[in-house]
């Protein structure tokens, strides 16, 4: 069923939470010393046994007796009796002799038959006797293959007062004695459950094939599992086997037919894509004719074959016999319209050599890889090289190989390139293996081992072309940016050089691609001032690139590169874009890429309401690094107390994988940490590291905190070196967001004659772009500048502003500042709340009408914290109920609810 090994090496229960406390009521009614019985009913291979077997493995003070059921025995009146009873047959001498002789006739040891209540008299007493007083729990599994005699028997016993626990099949009992007891049916898993269960038992599976089992196994757990343990990434093939006892049961579920209709079942299982008037044809061509109403009740031909139940289709082509299978493919070859699919099963037919078929199947997968089908294309490119001549052999494989990279099948990429080294190589044909190689390395890294090898592929790409190599490193510097400076063999300097040689340097030439690749290399090779030209070209392109790049790769993995150029560029516009693209395409497909986009989720505030529980990533070694990083960001946005150890875990897995990126972020991460709580010795620290590493995307983001902590420390050199870096970037890339910054670090460390009129343009340049926190943290510093001047009102205005954005945002450490820089300023708030950030969301959802569930769920805490904020609001504001709370909500705000803008208000008894 749907267990797995987890990383802490426990298995995994997925989706069956209802049918585990169904079970688990029944065993605490028999703790209690009520009897009952509960049926689970479900599909073969739907995890009723291991359902039942973690239950079992759970309970104590309670003994439970098993008897399974067995096919073989079900004509056999009392057989499945005679097996639960047999083991206490030496107790039978202690019962009545009507209860004796009432049992001895069901073990066969007593001509004649026995009335079915003397049975159940007797069976009741034996169990009694062999119980000795313990709670007892009597566990029938496929008890569909329980006789009728013993099912009748049971069936009185449990109304008795006994508990039992019947696992059967999905398919009616003989007699239908089961249906007396009450019934939990386990449904098939859906997606979101199947990709769980697929996680807990493997991340070695790519997302192309996760998403291939689950929607083949149509929520069968077993099924599932099995594709898995079965799952060979380095020679995926066409089909899964499935358990055989799962075959079994799903064709017996499929009845017994004639042969027409069976020979029509194989034909839609085999090619799901054809007609029904092509499968009169093929049948016609064995030999028969088939009728699509014997089968409607399995499979829907409007206007290609579904099978009603997927599984059943993979079945059907296992246990058909070689000789029918071949003829099957015979006849579709004849019949189907479509050339390819045509061409495809004339190939599976083929034996030893036939150049002809190859290269019909290789003009096959040029029209798959035409159509963006890499998957097929791969499959024919496979196919005609196992049947064509030696000569093309190598030219197939490769493209092979290329089609797999393309699917993101990397370990089957690694393998055809093997298996195509085996084959002498034209010279041709060399740079493209080379290409292929790079990328492979760029992509395919895990936690063990993830970028390191980069520096290995120097070599062999400098053989490509001048196209091919461009191509090649767009990928290869995606992948040695990410990993920074976790490149044990090469330094990111002298990769950035060889990517500058291969890139085409034709204005005419460049593609997109080439100027981003160009651009960030630039920036670390020449410097910022040298770059920040290709970089603005790479970054207005993305405002018309569609879906894909030329070259083909997926959108998000180009955005993920884009946003490197827009950080540097402080492009908050595009930065906000290009971060709600990137998110709503990494609920499909997510990866360590998508938390380049961070800087920008941190400005927005939107990291805050990050939630870790909603993001999918394929099935790789990244997996647990990037939900552990989300955890951290969004700690980090809202200054919560754990938020450090949470980033510390993120820098130890980042480092063990290799992401040397990632451990440069979340060194800012801490520097926002500590700012937001006013630990400015700590930021110092941080942001010096963080500048001095300088990773493209991230030096120029820490430049105006790096500022404002030396500021408050009194490190005025570094702040200068910083404020200086800071212009220079600036006026070259002409950002609002950038020139805001660059105000705000003038302010702080400006006279007082200047330093207010750079406070006012920090804001007025802040306040229309998406840079919202900043926005907030400007205000906030200029509050405590007017407040240390004594201009108290005025202090009280904006650290009011300040804290209503940061409320807003969820960033709770900085809400905090704003109150306690508020309270200090000699403002008090109104209506006697003083609440709290915490309390006042809680109180603006309170009175929204949200119940304390729902509010608990939204802000990510317990209901008994939402309960105790509860109460504090309510002492803070001497009420009692939420009505008033809503009442004193509309006196105090005004009567839009919204109590962020009036949670705190200047005394006006303070003066400047």
């Amino acid at each position: 069923m749907p267990v797995g090994a987890c990383r802490s090496g426990q298995s995994a229960l997925v989706g069956r939470g209802v049918e585990h406390r169904a079970v688990l009521d029944l065993v605490e009614r028999l703790r209690g010393g009520q009897g009952g019985a509960l049926v689970l009913r479900g599909e073969c291979g739907s995890g009723k046994t291991f359902l039942v077997e973690r239950v079992v493995e759970s309970i104590t003070g309670v003994r439970v007796v098993r008897v399974p059921g067995v096919e073989a025995e079900e004509p056999l009146p009392y057989a499945a009796l005679d097996r639960l009873l047999r083991p206490w047959h030496e107790s039978a001498p202690n019962l009545p002799l009507r209860h004796r002789d009432a049992l001895d006739t069901v073990f066969g040891e007593r001509p004649g038959t026995a009335p079915v209540a003397a049975v159940v008299q007797a069976t009741t007493a034996l169990l009694d006797l062999a119980g000795d007083g313990e709670p007892v729990l009597y566990l029938v599994d496929d008890a569909q293959w329980i006789d009728r005699a013993t099912g009748e028997v049971l069936s009185a016993v449990e109304r008795s007062g006994r508990s039992f626990l019947f696992c059967t099949r999905d398919q009616p009992e003989p007699g239908g004695w089961l249906r007396r007891s009450p019934e939990v049916r386990l449904p098939p898993l859906d997606q979101d459950e199947s990709m769980a269960l697929l996680a807990s038992l493997s991340e070695g599976v790519d997302q192309f094939s996760a998403r291939r089992f689950v929607g083949l196994a149509g929520g069968n757990p077993l099924a599932l599992q099995h594709f898995v343990l079965g799952h060979h990434p380095a020679g995926s093939t066409e089909r899964f086997s499935l358990p055989e006892r799962l075959e079994t049961e799903l064709l017996r579920g499929a009845g017994t037919r004639s042969a027409a209709a069976d020979l029509l079942l194989l034909l839609a299982a085999v090619e799901p894509s054809a007609t029904m008037a092509e499968f009169h044809e093929a049948a016609l061509v064995l030999g028969t004719e088939v009728h699509p109403d014997e089968v409607a009740d399995l499979v829907s031909f409007e206007p290609h074959a579904v099978f009603r139940r997927p599984l059943l289709a993979q079945a059907l082509v296992t246990r058909a016999t070689p000789i029918l299978r071949h003829g099957v493919h015979v006849a579709l070859g004849l019949v189907l319209d479509d050339p390819d699919r045509r061409a495809w099963h004339v190939a599976l037919t083929a034996h030893g050599h036939e150049e002809t078929i190859a290269r019909d199947l290789e003009a096959a997968a040029r029209r798959a890889e035409a159509a963006g089908a890499h998957r097929r294309a791969e499959t024919c490119f496979r196919r005609s090289a196992e049947l064509g001549d030696e000569n093309r052999r190598a030219h197939r494989l490769v493209s092979a190989a290329r089609m797999s990279l393309l699917a993101k099948d990397y370990g089957s990429t690694g393998a055809l390139l093997d298996e195509a080294l085996l084959t002498p190589l034209d010279p041709d044909l060399r740079p493209e293996v080379s290409r292929i190689r790079a990328v492979l390395h760029a992509r395919a890294g895990d936690d063990e081992d993830t970028l390191l090898v980069l520096g290995d592929v120097l070599e062999d790409v400098a053989f490509l072309d001048a196209r091919a190599a461009g191509d090649t490193w767009f990928e290869a510097l995606d992948g040695a940016l990410l990993a920074h400076d976790r490149m044990p063999r090469t330094t990111l300097t002298r990769f950035a050089r060889h990517v500058l040689d291969a890139v085409p340097t034709g204005t005419g030439r460049r593609t997109p691609v080439d100027v981003l690749t160009a651009g960030l290399a630039t920036r670390i090779t020449a410097g910022y001032g040298e770059a920040v030209a290709l970089m603005r070209r790479a970054a207005t392109s993305l405002d018309t690139v569609d879906g894909a790049d030329p070259a083909g790769w997926h959108c998000h993995r180009w955005q993920s590169m884009v946003a490197l150029a827009l950080l540097e560029l402080w492009d908050v516009e595009r930065g906000a874009r290009l971060f709600d693209r990137t998110v709503e395409a990494g609920a499909r497909d997510l990866d360590v890429r998508i938390l380049r986009v961070t800087p920008f989720a941190l400005a927005r505030g939107h990291a805050a309401r990050w939630d870790p529980g909603d993001v999918t990533v394929p099935h790789t070694g990244g997996r647990r690094l990037v939900q552990v990083a989300v955890e951290a960001a969004a700690g980090a946005a809202r200054g919560t107390g754990d938020a450090r150890a949470k980033v510390v875990e993120v820098i130890v897995l980042a480092r063990r994988a290799g992401y040397g990126f990632l451990v440069s972020l979340c060194h800012l991460l801490l520097v926002r940490i500590a700012l937001s709580r006013g630990e400015y010795d700590e930021a110092l620290v941080w942001s010096r590291v963080v500048y001095e590493r300088d990773a493209p995307g991230l030096g120029g983001q820490v430049l105006a905190d790096l500022v404002e902590a030396a500021i408050r420390v009194g490190d005025n050199d570094v702040a200068a070196a910083a404020r200086d870096r800071l212009a220079v970037r600036v006026r070259a890339s002409g950002s609002a967001w950038g020139r805001g910054l660059h105000a705000r670090a003038q302010a702080l460390s400006a006279p007082d004659s200047h330093a207010e009129r750079h406070f006012r343009t920090s804001i007025r340049l802040l306040e229309p772009t998406a840079a919202a926190l900043d926005t907030g943290r400007t205000r906030l510093l200029y509050g405590e500048w007017l407040r240390r001047r004594k201009r108290r009102t005025e202090a009280a205005h904006q650290l009011g502003l300040a804290h209503e954005t940061f409320v807003a945002l969820n960033a709770d450490a900085f809400a905090e500042r704003a109150r306690a820089e508020f309270n200090a300023a000699g403002a008090r708030p109104e209506g006697g709340g003083d609440l709290t950030a915490q309390q006042e969301r809680v109180a603006h959802l309170a009175v929204e009408g949200l119940t304390r569930a729902r509010i608990a769920a939204r802000l990510a805490i317990s209901e008994h914290t939402v309960a105790d904020h509860l109460k504090q609001i309510y002492r803070k504001f001497g009420i009692h109920s939420r009505g008033q709370l809503g009442e004193v909500f509309a006196r105090v705000v005004g009567g839009d609810g919204n109590s962020r803008s009036a949670a705190i208000t200047p005394d006006p008894r303070s003066s400047r």
